[in-house]
């Protein structure tokens, strides 16, 4: 199964990639690096460097920048590679790139609320500290062409909620609440990318994430999908909060890649692109695709007693300046998306025998 999953990966990033023209050229020699590349995106990077470099000849090469490469290799042992590095820092003080290095990611800081709530000042260090410190290290380098800052979809505040989110919304935040700590911190980082490209001339751009799913998402993140995906593999019914219609769009994994690495090559100074889905799709929806295709059937619990809020929450990106800018679409529709994130949940936790026969990623 392990097999049939890692040629779904390669075909999913190939698919990805050719919807962008010329991406594989665009990359041929250049030297990416990720800082915080051990976690969902950077692996996913990794996953498309490899299939470009095996089957489109790239011929690019990859350094992810993180705490622990030796636990990320135990548990992705086919991404070792003479095309990917490896770097252990801690971001929150200075460290330097590889002297060729000539584009950077940066995607540090957990967007996980359990760390916010729980190490907040750590939070705080990763981000900003980090953030800083990557600056610093890009400019000195003698040939870097783009640094991508990853921020947050989250930065627009309290926006009208049904509304698909541009570049350019700004609402409002309680800065002195701590669940709206991640999303000032990403502002702040917004403006400590604007101020770097406005002294050192620096070319940068932000990418703004809304809703992400694949495979190498931790099996107990907290977010809405993975949840319902825990409940259905343990056997439990599916539990959705509130009235089940607040609606997220997914951008699937490969798409994530394709989209980052053609914001490095093709993205222009101080602009912001959206990186989200373009289908919205209710809690309620999403939690009985995954119930559809588990065995047996869970229960869809929609939670509307007394108690339960029940206002809808939308999180979705305005993508019309992206796909303008940047010639992006998305390959992964979001019912693919959920069935391949539940079809390798399933194979991580080896209980892929709850899923249906039909229940393969197509």
């Amino acid at each position: 199964m392990l097999d049939l999953i890692h040629q779904q990966l390669r075909r999913d990033c190939l698919t990805a990639a050719d919807a962008i023209p010329l991406l594989a050229g665009k990359l041929r020699g250049q030297h990416v690096c990720v800082v915080g590349g051990l976690g969902f995106a950077g692996t996913w990077l990794a996953e498309m460097v490899a299939a470009l470099n095996d089957e489109r000849d790239a011929r690019s090469r990859l350094t992810l920048i993180g705490r622990e490469p030796h636990k990320w290799l135990q548990q992705y042992p086919w991404l070792r590679r003479d095309d990917i590095s490896l770097q252990a820092a801690d971001v929150r003080s200075s460290f330097e790139f590889p002297r060729d290095t000539t584009l950077v990611i940066y995607a540090a800081g957990t967007a996980d609320p359990r760390k916010q709530a729980s190490e907040p000042h750590r939070v705080y260090q990763s981000i900003l500290f980090g953030l800083d410190n990557a600056l610093t290290a890009a400019n000195r380098l003698e040939s870097v062409q783009r640094f991508v800052n990853i921020s947050s979809g989250l930065v627009a505040g309290g926006v009208d909620s049904t509304a698909a989110v541009t570049e350019a919304a700004i609402g409002v935040l309680d800065f002195k609440r701590l669940h709206n700590l991640y999303a000032e911190m990403r502002r702040a980082g917004e403006a400590m990318v604007s101020a770097y490209a406005s002294q050192f001339r620096l070319p940068v751009s932000t990418v703004r994430a809304f809703t992400f799913l694949g495979p190498f998402q931790p099996q107990d993140a907290p977010w809405a999908v993975n949840s319902f995906i825990q409940d259905a593999l343990a056997g439990h019914e599916i539990r959705v909060h509130g009235a089940g219609s607040s609606r997220r769009s997914y951008l699937y994994g490969s798409d994530v890649a394709a989209w980052l690495l053609q914001a490095l090559v093709a993205g222009e100074d101080g602009e912001v692109y959206n990186f989200g889905g373009d289908e919205p799709v209710s809690h309620e929806q999403a939690a009985r695709w995954v119930s559809e295709r588990t065995t047996p059937t869970p229960r869809v619990l929609v939670r509307t007693g007394t108690g339960d809020d029940t206002r809808s929450r939308d999180f979705v990106p305005d993508l019309s300046q992206t796909r303008r800018r940047l010639g992006v679409r998305v390959t992964v529709a979001p019912q693919g998306a959920v069935a391949r994130t539940l079809q390798w949940q399933a194979d991580c936790m080896g209980v892929a025998r709850r899923l249906r026969d039909d229940g393969h990623p197509a």
